[in-house]
C-alpha cells in the first residue's frame, strides 16, 4: 500500500517482466532478509543468555512448506490490495483472528476436525512443529501429506487470485486510483 501511494507500484507494472515474477522475486528477497535477521538475533539472544535452543532436524520441512504458504498468502494479499485499495485495518484485524486460529491445538483433535485443519493456511505445519518440539509421537505421513497439500493449495489459490486480479487491474486501468 505504501508502494502504491508513492507511485512505486505503477513503476513496477511498467517493468518489462511479468508482475507475477516481480512480486515473487520481491517476496523471496524479503523472506531471505527476514530469515537472516531472525537467525542473527536468535544467535545473539542465545549467546547472551547462554541458553541454546535445540531444534529437531525434521523442523526444516514444515518451516520450508510454511514459507511456500506464505508466498501464496502474499499473492492473495497483494491481490486484495490491488483490487480494493485501502484494506490496511482489515488486514490487521485478520492477523489477530488468524493468530487465534494458529493457537488452536488441532493435533489434539481426532477425526474430521484434524483433516479439516489442513485447509487452514499453515495449520498442519504449526501442529507438526509443535509436536516435534515437544517430542510427542505423531504420524509423519499425515503431517507431511497435510503440509504438502496445504502448501500447494494456498500457493495455487494465491497465484490464481493474483492472475485474475492482475488481468482485471490491467484491463480496467484501476491501478492509479489510490
Amino acid at each position: 500500500m505504501n508502494n502504491a501511494k508513492s507511485g512505486i507500484l505503477e513503476q513496477q507494472y511498467l517493468m518489462p517482466i511479468s508482475t507475477k515474477r516481480l512480486f515473487l522475486n520481491k517476496s523471496i528477497v524479503n523472506m531471505l532478509m527476514s530469515f537472516v535477521q531472525a537467525i542473527l538475533i536468535l544467535i545473539l539472544v542465545m549467546f547472551f543468555t547462554n541458553h541454546w535452543i535445540k531444534f529437531p532436524a525434521v523442523m526444516v520441512i514444515p518451516f520450508l512448506l510454511a514459507l511456500v504458504v506464505t508466498v501464496g498468502l502474499g499473492y492473495l494479499i497483494v491481490s486484495l490490495v490491488l483490487r480494493f485499495k485501502r484494506i490496511g485495518s482489515t488486514l490487521i484485524i485478520f492477523q489477530y483472528i488468524y493468530l487465534g486460529v494458529l493457537l488452536i491445538n488441532f493435533e489434539n483433535y481426532n477425526g474430521i476436525t484434524k483433516y479439516l485443519s489442513c485447509f487452514l493456511p499453515i495449520c498442519p505445519m504449526v501442529s507438526w512443529m509443535r509436536l516435534a518440539i515437544n517430542n510427542r509421537t505423531y504420524n509423519i505421513a499425515f503431517y507431511l501429506g497435510g503440509s504438502l497439500f496445504n502448501a500447494v493449495l494456498w500457493l495455487l489459490i494465491g497465484l490464481l487470485v493474483f492472475n485474475l486480479t492482475d488481468r482485471y487491474v490491467k484491463k480496467n486501468g484501476t491501478l492509479s486510483l489510490y
